[in-house]
């Protein structure tokens, strides 16, 4: 999903200019790097095949992006360590991962041979990590990955689910005070029965385990506060007839769908985003308390694994379940599955990779 979303456009050409290989390319590097280091500790940094497409050069190009050498990892995970044990030693267990970055370690002192103490994560670094690469950039590059994010949530509900039909954000209302509706309205039937409002914000490592996350990452929590509040106009809009394009159900499900996982927010944000929600719909006329219902926070990562073990109505019914008191802060494939206690089966990616990594033919000539 991330390289869908961050891998093509002005996000693939910020980061190719940065960082001098494609997101295509970086990709790729790690993985052939997660398959080497995976396999072996202390290894030598892996060459390209003369006979393979791929520029020799990329290994060292991503090599630069998610390595660091020993001593130098070792000072900046004790420098972080004794700031934080400054303030609050409490907070250590809490302190995110230098090798989240910088996956891999490398030893010049030991003929520059490398090591992943957790190979798992280059890959992340590959994909969610991706975001880190491009947050000093333009808010133009943050606004087309959501665009690519939103039509990726389309293509994957669509090819999970073909009694659904899923179209995009959508213009109503008169001429001279042209409304929108939310991002996806997802139709069953004759009726939309689910409303996503998408948000490709991420929270920072900090802020994922900071006493006050809303001090940490303000700007992070508006927009999932603004997406409530969208939600919300759009329902009372529906009701009042202003949206009269589709039949819109009246107790349909609003769902904020993020990029990766906000599962903290029901226990610890959700009653200051409503009322900051609520702040934004002041002035919304004939607002009722029906039109401001309960949303579901999910990712796209925690929607695919609903997706992938339910059908259409098994997938509605999760929904329904979510607004009940007992599955609050429960997240989908949970509410679902309590417990994991069922073997579900699961599904196929509907996907092939290749529609998603164009470079994919190239990673099966590297381990194969």
């Amino acid at each position: 999903m991330m390289a869908e979303a961050y891998g093509q456009g002005g996000c693939a050409d910020y980061f190719k200019e940065k960082n001098g290989l494609s997101i295509d390319e970086f990709v790729l590097a790690c993985i052939g790097l997660f398959f080497k280091t995976q396999m072996y500790a202390w290894e030598k940094v892996p060459t390209l095949e003369p006979n393979m497409s791929l520029r020799p050069e990329i290994i060292e190009l991503a090599m630069k992006l998610i390595s660091k050498e020993l001593p130098e990892m070792r000072a900046e995970v004790t420098k972080r360590i004794l700031d934080v044990a400054s303030v609050s030693s409490s907070k250590l267990t809490y302190l995110p991962s230098s090798l989240r970055h910088f996956p891999i370690i490398t030893s010049s002192k030991h003929g520059n041979r490398i090591i992943a103490p957790l190979p798992q994560l280059i890959m992340l670094r590959a994909t969610s990590g991706l975001y880190y690469d491009l947050a000093n950039g333009s808010q133009t590059l943050f606004e087309e990955a959501n665009d690519r994010f939103e039509a990726y949530g389309k293509k994957l509900i669509e090819a999970r689910y073909p009694r659904f039909s899923v179209s995009r954000e959508q213009e109503f209302g008169p001429k001279k005070a042209r409304l929108r509706t939310p991002d996806l309205l997802l139709k069953d039937g004759d009726e939309i029965k689910v409303v996503f409002e998408c948000k490709a914000t991420k929270l920072t490592f900090v802020a994922q385990y900071a006493d006050n996350q809303y001090a940490e990452a303000p700007k992070a929590f508006d927009q999932i506060a603004k997406g409530m509040s969208q939600l919300w106009k759009f329902f009372s809009r529906a009701r009042r007839g202003f949206y009269d394009a589709e039949q819109v159900s009246p107790d349909a499900y609003g769902v904020i769908l993020t990029m990766d996982s906000w599962f903290q927010i029901e226990d610890t944000q959700l009653p200051f985003l409503r009322k900051k929600a609520e702040a934004l719909v002041a002035d919304e006329p004939e607002m009722l308390p029906g039109d401001m219902r309960d949303v579901v926070f999910c990712s796209m990562e925690e929607l695919d694994d609903l997706l992938a073990v339910s059908d259409e109505d098994e997938f509605l019914e999760t929904l329904r379940k979510s607004r009940l008191s007992e599955y609050l802060g429960w997240q989908l494939p949970l509410i679902r599955n309590p417990g994991w206690e069922q073997p579900l089966e699961r599904k196929a990616y509907p996907f092939e990779v290749a529609e998603v990594l164009p470079l994919w033919e190239e990673i099966v000539k590297m381990n194969s």
